[in-house]
């Protein structure tokens, strides 16, 4: 996969006051720099980008991509799929079988997916999530939000002060903006929904799943993992089955590890360990961290006033 970012964000590089960390087998990367930080997994992983005010992420053949930037966000897929496509202050992507390409200039980011993907953007007021794989694309604007639904999966879209959730056979999503979170989940998963002062748990047959959001935690599980979710001023924990990734923009850290491995990260303001069960990952940003996991591919983004999460049927 290829990513691009712009004035403020980067990409397999970290400089003053950030760190990064790559992981083999199995595969997770994390980049970050001053304000932004990168990470991207293959096949089997998750990936997850974040900068000051804007995420890119892009994942290759069975994974997912996430995309926000500050004031506009672009998605599109390839083969089985749809397009969309947003300017605000334009942007441009596109993809070929099997193969992903992301590309941001200063105020916009694009991103696109290919066949058995998924791509969520979110930018600084709006959050859009678009798959795929006889496909499935949401389109939201400034306050507007549409969904569509394809053969295997379903999608929500919510913008300012919405979030949005969807998820695919196998796979549980959970999506958070500025003041709530909702959550979803298909087939062998759980979700729950709660909002600015309260919270709801629910289970289904394989699994449970609690959300809390302004200053609580939430947990959730599906089939071979168990997530935590919780927005602006908590902390969340992931794992999927093979691979998790998280990201973390201003004055935070990334941390992620591989097969058999464990990885404990600490940022100006909190810390984290993380172990997996064949890996683990937890994320802290400036004042919120963000997990997610899915049956084999987990993607997690937040930025400046949104997270977005989001898996895909692999």
């Amino acid at each position: 996969m290829t990513t691009m970012s712009n004035d403020k964000a980067l990409t397999t590089m970290s400089n003053d006051k950030a760190m990064t960390t790559m992981s083999n087998d199995k595969a997770m990367t994390t980049m970050s720099n001053d304000k932004a930080m990168t990470t991207m997994s293959n096949d089997k992983a998750m990936t997850i980008m974040s900068n000051y005010k804007a995420l890119t992420t892009m994942s290759n053949d069975k994974a997912m991509t996430t995309m926000s930037n500050d004031k506009a966000l672009t998605t599109m897929s390839n083969d089985k799929a749809m397009t969309i496509m947003s300017n605000y202050k334009a942007l441009t992507t596109m993809s070929n079988d099997k193969a992903m390409t992301t590309m941001s200039n200063y105020k916009a980011m694009t991103t696109m997916s290919n066949d058995k993907a998924m791509t969520t953007m979110s930018n600084d007021k709006a959050l859009t999530t678009m798959s795929n794989d006889k496909a499935m694309t949401t389109m939201s604007n400034y306050k507007v939000m549409t969904t569509m639904s394809n053969d295997k999966a379903m999608t929500i879209m919510s913008n300012y002060k919405a979030l949005t959730t969807m998820s695919n056979d196998k796979a549980m999503t959970t999506m958070s903006n500025y003041k709530a979170m909702t959550t979803m989940s298909n087939d062998k998963a759980m979700t729950t929904m709660s909002n600015d002062k309260a919270l709801t748990t629910m289970s289904n047959d394989k699994a449970m799943t609690t959300m809390s959001n302004y200053k609580a935690m939430t947990t959730m599980s599906n089939d071979k993992a168990m997530t935590t979710m919780s927005n602006y001023k908590a902390m969340t924990t992931m794992s999927n089955d093979k691979a998790m990734t998280t990201m973390s923009n201003d004055k935070a850290m990334t941390t992620m590890s591989n097969d058999k491995a464990m990885t404990t990260m600490s940022n100006d303001k909190a810390l984290t360990n993380m172990s997996n069960d064949k890996a683990m990952t937890t994320m802290s940003n400036y004042k919120a961290m963000t997990t997610m996991s899915n049956d084999k591919a987990m993607t997690t983004m937040s930025n400046d006033k949104a997270m977005t999460t989001m898996s895909n049927e692999a």
